[in-house]
């Protein structure tokens, strides 16, 4: 599958504990092809990367 964006959003501040939520979507039609929440590193993004495979 080809994937043609990725968005990054910050949905939750409490103090230290920010919650990301990381998702890749389809850029002609708009869809949410796959998401994961959690914090903004590589462990977080390896996740996501298994979600589209």
């Amino acid at each position: 599958m080809l994937v043609r964006g990725i968005g990054i959003r910050d949905i939750s501040t409490v103090k230290k504990n920010t919650v990301w939520l990381i998702y890749v979507y389809h850029r002609e039609s708009g869809e949410i092809v796959a998401y994961v929440w959690g914090k903004r590193d590589m462990k977080t993004a390896k996740k996501l990367s298994k979600k589209i495979k």
